[in-house]
Protein backbone atom coordinates (compact mmCIF):
# COMPACT_ATOMS: atom_id res chain seq x y z
CA UNK A 1 0.00 0.00 0.00
CA UNK A 2 1.25 3.42 -0.72
CA UNK A 3 1.33 5.92 1.98
CA UNK A 4 1.16 8.96 -0.01
CA UNK A 5 -1.12 12.07 1.31
CA UNK A 6 -1.59 15.69 -0.46
CA UNK A 7 -2.45 18.76 1.19
CA UNK A 8 -5.76 18.51 -0.30
CA UNK A 9 -6.59 15.36 1.49
CA UNK A 10 -5.78 16.17 4.57
CA UNK A 11 -8.39 19.71 4.56
CA UNK A 12 -10.71 17.04 3.46
CA UNK A 13 -10.48 14.49 5.76
CA UNK A 14 -8.69 15.45 9.00
CA UNK A 15 -9.28 11.97 10.31
CA UNK A 16 -6.29 10.48 7.53
CA UNK A 17 -3.62 12.77 9.57
CA UNK A 18 -1.82 10.20 11.55
CA UNK A 19 -0.79 8.45 8.17
CA UNK A 20 1.82 11.08 7.46
CA UNK A 21 5.24 10.05 7.90
CA UNK A 22 6.94 12.44 10.73
CA UNK A 23 8.91 11.55 13.67
CA UNK A 24 7.85 9.68 16.30
CA UNK A 25 8.99 8.37 19.81
CA UNK A 26 7.81 5.16 20.38
CA UNK A 27 9.40 5.31 24.08
CA UNK A 28 6.60 6.89 25.71
CA UNK A 29 2.99 7.65 24.84
CA UNK A 30 2.80 10.59 21.99
CA UNK A 31 0.43 13.21 22.96
CA UNK A 32 -1.36 13.99 19.43
CA UNK A 33 -4.65 13.97 19.26
CA UNK A 34 -6.40 10.45 18.41
CA UNK A 35 -9.49 10.66 16.16
CA UNK A 36 -11.95 8.96 19.15
CA UNK A 37 -15.23 10.17 20.56
CA UNK A 38 -15.17 7.53 23.30
CA UNK A 39 -13.88 8.08 26.80
CA UNK A 40 -12.02 5.25 27.80
CA UNK A 41 -10.98 4.14 31.20
CA UNK A 42 -7.50 4.03 32.02
CA UNK A 43 -6.05 0.88 32.72
CA UNK A 44 -4.86 -2.50 30.97
CA UNK A 45 -6.82 -4.83 28.98
CA UNK A 46 -6.05 -8.60 29.39
CA UNK A 47 -8.08 -9.58 26.60
CA UNK A 48 -10.39 -7.65 23.84
CA UNK A 49 -13.41 -8.65 25.39
CA UNK A 50 -11.83 -6.21 28.27
CA UNK A 51 -11.27 -3.56 25.68
CA UNK A 52 -14.66 -3.69 23.31
CA UNK A 53 -16.40 -3.79 27.56
CA UNK A 54 -14.36 -0.78 28.33
CA UNK A 55 -13.17 -2.91 31.11
CA UNK A 56 -9.56 -2.16 31.88
CA UNK A 57 -8.19 -3.15 34.98
CA UNK A 58 -7.45 0.00 36.64
CA UNK A 59 -4.23 1.38 37.50
CA UNK A 60 -5.12 1.68 41.48
CA UNK A 61 -5.32 -2.66 40.93
CA UNK A 62 -1.83 -2.63 39.40
CA UNK A 63 0.73 -3.39 41.93
CA UNK A 64 3.52 -1.15 41.53
CA UNK A 65 5.84 1.55 43.12
CA UNK A 66 5.33 3.90 39.98
CA UNK A 67 3.35 7.17 39.80
CA UNK A 68 0.00 6.05 37.56
CA UNK A 69 -0.10 10.21 36.80
CA UNK A 70 3.24 10.19 35.19
CA UNK A 71 3.21 10.79 31.77
CA UNK A 72 4.81 7.50 30.73
CA UNK A 73 3.70 5.42 33.63
CA UNK A 74 2.86 2.69 31.32
CA UNK A 75 5.90 2.87 29.46
CA UNK A 76 7.93 2.25 32.14
CA UNK A 77 5.61 -0.21 34.18
CA UNK A 78 5.85 -2.41 30.78
CA UNK A 79 9.72 -2.22 30.86
CA UNK A 80 10.12 -4.64 34.16
CA UNK A 81 8.40 -7.47 31.34
CA UNK A 82 5.31 -8.53 33.81
CA UNK A 83 2.57 -6.45 35.75
CA UNK A 84 1.40 -7.79 38.72
CA UNK A 85 -2.67 -6.91 39.25
CA UNK A 86 -5.58 -7.52 42.08
CA UNK A 87 -9.05 -8.74 40.37
CA UNK A 88 -11.91 -10.83 41.96
CA UNK A 89 -10.35 -11.10 45.30
CA UNK A 90 -6.81 -12.42 43.79
CA UNK A 91 -3.85 -11.46 42.79
CA UNK A 92 -1.46 -12.88 39.95
CA UNK A 93 1.22 -11.76 36.99
CA UNK A 94 1.50 -11.44 33.54
CA UNK A 95 3.93 -11.21 31.06
CA UNK A 96 3.85 -7.83 29.14
CA UNK A 97 3.39 -9.51 26.11
CA UNK A 98 0.03 -11.40 27.07
CA UNK A 99 -1.67 -8.19 27.63
CA UNK A 100 -4.42 -7.15 24.83
CA UNK A 101 -3.76 -3.48 25.42
CA UNK A 102 -3.98 -0.32 27.77
CA UNK A 103 -5.65 3.03 27.53
CA UNK A 104 -4.25 5.95 29.33
CA UNK A 105 -6.42 9.32 29.58
CA UNK A 106 -5.53 10.36 26.03
CA UNK A 107 -5.14 6.87 23.86
CA UNK A 108 -5.85 3.02 23.58
CA UNK A 109 -3.04 1.23 22.73
CA UNK A 110 -2.93 -2.67 21.35
CA UNK A 111 0.01 -5.12 22.12
CA UNK A 112 2.55 -5.68 18.83
CA UNK A 113 1.89 -9.12 20.01
CA UNK A 114 -1.38 -9.35 18.39
CA UNK A 115 -0.41 -8.88 14.76
CA UNK A 116 3.74 -10.44 15.38
CA UNK A 117 2.96 -12.49 12.19
CA UNK A 118 2.60 -9.38 9.70
CA UNK A 119 5.91 -8.05 11.83
CA UNK A 120 9.36 -8.22 10.47
CA UNK A 121 12.02 -10.22 12.45
CA UNK A 122 14.62 -7.10 12.20
CA UNK A 123 12.05 -4.69 13.95
CA UNK A 124 13.38 -3.40 17.01
CA UNK A 125 10.47 -3.01 19.53
CA UNK A 126 11.41 -0.12 21.25
CA UNK A 127 7.92 0.12 22.71
CA UNK A 128 5.64 -3.26 23.00
CA UNK A 129 2.39 -1.53 22.26
CA UNK A 130 1.13 0.59 19.50
CA UNK A 131 -1.44 3.26 19.04
CA UNK A 132 -4.88 2.75 17.59
CA UNK A 133 -5.13 6.35 15.66
CA UNK A 134 -8.69 5.46 14.31
CA UNK A 135 -11.58 4.02 17.33
CA UNK A 136 -14.84 2.99 15.09
CA UNK A 137 -15.92 -0.44 14.24
CA UNK A 138 -13.09 -0.42 12.81
CA UNK A 139 -10.18 1.15 14.07
CA UNK A 140 -6.71 1.54 12.83
CA UNK A 141 -3.69 0.69 14.25
CA UNK A 142 -0.85 2.89 13.41
CA UNK A 143 3.08 3.64 14.09
CA UNK A 144 6.60 4.42 12.91
CA UNK A 145 8.08 0.79 13.27
CA UNK A 146 12.34 1.25 13.54
CA UNK A 147 14.21 -1.33 11.75
CA UNK A 148 18.15 -2.96 12.52
CA UNK A 149 20.79 -2.37 10.46
CA UNK A 150 21.46 -5.38 7.78
CA UNK A 151 24.03 -4.25 5.13
CA UNK A 152 22.17 -7.00 2.74
CA UNK A 153 19.01 -4.99 3.09
CA UNK A 154 20.56 -1.32 1.64
CA UNK A 155 19.47 -1.48 -1.51
CA UNK A 156 16.06 -2.10 -1.07
CA UNK A 157 15.42 -0.07 2.32
CA UNK A 158 16.26 3.69 2.35
CA UNK A 159 15.41 4.58 5.91
CA UNK A 160 15.24 2.88 9.47
CA UNK A 161 12.45 3.61 9.78
CA UNK A 162 8.67 2.84 8.20
CA UNK A 163 5.04 3.22 8.69
CA UNK A 164 3.19 -0.20 9.73
CA UNK A 165 -0.77 0.17 9.84
CA UNK A 166 -3.53 -2.56 10.93
CA UNK A 167 -6.56 -2.86 11.43
CA UNK A 168 -9.28 -4.57 13.76
CA UNK A 169 -12.22 -5.57 13.17
CA UNK A 170 -14.64 -4.85 16.36
CA UNK A 171 -17.19 -7.22 15.69
CA UNK A 172 -14.77 -10.27 16.55
CA UNK A 173 -11.16 -8.74 17.40
CA UNK A 174 -9.43 -10.13 14.37
CA UNK A 175 -6.27 -7.85 13.32
CA UNK A 176 -5.59 -7.47 9.43
CA UNK A 177 -3.01 -5.57 7.74
CA UNK A 178 -4.65 -2.33 6.57
CA UNK A 179 -4.56 -2.66 2.78
CA UNK A 180 -7.67 -2.10 0.05
CA UNK A 181 -8.30 -6.04 -0.26
CA UNK A 182 -9.07 -6.17 3.93
CA UNK A 183 -11.00 -3.25 3.64
CA UNK A 184 -13.19 -4.22 1.18
CA UNK A 185 -13.79 -7.41 2.86
CA UNK A 186 -14.94 -5.58 5.85
CA UNK A 187 -17.32 -3.38 3.88
CA UNK A 188 -19.28 -6.06 2.45
CA UNK A 189 -21.72 -5.69 5.39
CA UNK A 190 -22.70 -2.16 4.27
CA UNK A 191 -23.21 -3.34 0.43
CA UNK A 192 -24.31 0.44 -0.50
CA UNK A 193 -21.27 1.75 0.64
CA UNK A 194 -19.25 -0.98 -0.65
CA UNK A 195 -20.92 -0.23 -4.35
CA UNK A 196 -19.54 3.59 -3.55
CA UNK A 197 -16.04 2.09 -2.88
CA UNK A 198 -16.07 -0.16 -6.16
CA UNK A 199 -17.19 3.11 -8.62
CA UNK A 200 -14.95 5.38 -7.29
CA UNK A 201 -12.03 6.32 -9.22
CA UNK A 202 -9.55 7.33 -6.66
CA UNK A 203 -5.74 6.40 -5.78
CA UNK A 204 -5.88 3.61 -3.59
CA UNK A 205 -4.12 5.06 -0.79
CA UNK A 206 -6.75 7.64 -0.58
CA UNK A 207 -9.56 5.92 -1.00
CA UNK A 208 -8.50 3.41 1.70
CA UNK A 209 -8.79 6.42 4.47
CA UNK A 210 -11.57 7.76 3.00
CA UNK A 211 -13.98 4.81 2.75
CA UNK A 212 -12.87 3.70 6.50
CA UNK A 213 -13.74 7.21 7.86
CA UNK A 214 -17.12 6.61 5.90
CA UNK A 215 -17.57 3.08 7.20
CA UNK A 216 -17.08 4.21 10.33
CA UNK A 217 -19.86 6.91 10.29
CA UNK A 218 -22.43 4.88 8.90
CA UNK A 219 -21.66 1.98 11.24
CA UNK A 220 -20.72 3.67 14.60
CA UNK A 221 -19.14 1.73 17.34
CA UNK A 222 -20.99 0.76 20.28
CA UNK A 223 -18.96 -0.37 23.26
CA UNK A 224 -20.51 -3.14 25.21
CA UNK A 225 -19.54 -2.40 28.76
Amino acid sequence: MKYIITGWLLIFAPALAPVQLKAQSNTIEDEEEVENSFQFKPGIYLSFQNFIENNPIPPENIQTDRNPQSRDFYFQLFKEGSVTVSQDDSTFSIKTTDLWGYANDKAVYASRSLFKTFLQAREIDEHPFAKITIIGKICLIYYIKTLSKDIRLQATINAKQRPAEFILNTADGKIYKATNSNLTDLLKDDPELLKEYNKTREDQSIKFYIFLKKYNERNPLVLKG
